[in-house]
Formats: structure tokens, sequence, C-alpha cells
């Protein structure tokens, strides 16, 4: 259960993990149920970078991190190819803090003053869209509203900003993102963020 999945140790959760990968490789391996999608076409230069938020998402519930019911089949495919980072923790509970730290690299003490009804990120704060504009990247945010949009400050950096009313779900978010995509510049790369809400709330 739960409870044991937790108090294990980590060799115990890694072994886990990489049992569950493996299944989860067979899985995405079967082409009749999961078709291969088409290539993009080549370029030369920096890589495109997308940038997916599941806001309020535990680990401790996720199956690629150990947990025992398979509540995350396409992550652990995806991580069956990839890399999975054991020591990545938020640095709060609250959206805009965390996403603040995860757009600058900074606590959210470094950003601005840490209170709940006035938190907001300053226009002139170094963010990763930003940065990565100055390397003629193409920069796109599509969110699902709430406490990252732009009253927040969060469309700082991006030459692109969408944002959905209250707390909205992915299923708002990202078919924006893909139209953006494929409408995008390919000579150029691009970075893209999706945020959705889907755990948030009545959960």
């Amino acid at each position: 259960d739960l409870t044991k999945n937790l108090q294990s140790g980590p060799e115990e959760r890694r072994a886990k993990r990489a049992e569950s990968r493996g299944a989860a490789r067979e899985m995405v391996d079967r082409e009749s149920a999961y078709p291969a999608l088409p290539a993009s076409p080549p370029r030369d230069g920096p890589p495109n970078l997308l940038l997916i938020s599941l806001d309020t998402v535990r680990a401790d519930h996720l199956s690629v991190y150990g947990y025992p019911l398979p509540t995350t089949p396409f992550l652990e495919g995806f991580a069956a190819r990839g890399a999975v980072f054991e020591q990545a923790m938020s640095q709060s509970n609250e959206s805009a803090w965390s996403h603040a730290t995860l757009f600058t690299g900074q606590y959210p003490s470094e950003i601005a003053q840490p209170t709940y009804e006035t938190y907001a990120m300053p226009s002139d704060a170094l963010t990763v869209g930003g940065v990565l504009s100055n390397y003629r990247y193409q920069t796109a945010a599509f969110v699902g509203g709430g406490h990252v949009d732009e009253s927040f400050g969060f469309s700082s950096g991006f030459e692109y900003f969408s944002a959905e009313q209250g707390f909205s779900s992915l299923w708002h978010t990202a078919p924006k993102a893909a139209s953006w995509i494929a409408q995008a510049d390919p000579e150029q790369p691009w970075f893209v963020f999706v945020h959705g809400y889907d755990t948030h709330r009545p959960y």
C-alpha cells in the first residue's frame, strides 16, 4: 500500500521503478497500440524545448516513482526512454511560488516578498523565457490561469502568453500549444511552457 511504499528504502523504490519501466517499455513498443508520431523535419542548431507542469501532482502518487497503482503509464513509457530525477524538490506547495522558482532558478523569497495575497514576479525578473528569447528562441506559454497567469507576472519573457480562466485543465491548454507549435517558424527553435490544474481541484 501507499504507506509501505513511502516507508520503503531508496533501493527498494528504485527496484520497483525499474520493474515498472520495463513493463511500460513493452507497452509502448507495441506499435499497434501506440503508432509512431510523424518525424519532425531535420534542423541544425539548438533543440526545441517543451516544459510541462502538472500542477499539484505528488511524486509519491505516480507509478513512475513507485506508487503501487498504475497511475501514470504514459509517464512510465516516457521515462523508459529518458531520465527520471529522484532528487527534484519543489520550493513550495503554492503554485505561484514554486513556478517562480522554476522560471528563475531563485528561491521564492529572493524574487518577491512571500506573502500569499500579494506575491507576484517583478517585471524585470530574469526568466528562462527571457534568456532563451535572447538566443533567438520563439517562446510561448499556455497556462491554466489561477496563480500562474499574467497578473502574477508569469507572462514575463514570453513572446506569446495564453491564460485560461479560473483553474483550467491541460485539455484546454495542450491543444492550443500544439496549434502554436505547428505554426511556429521551423527554422528557429522554440520554447513552450504548458500548464494545467488537472489534479488541483476538487481533489
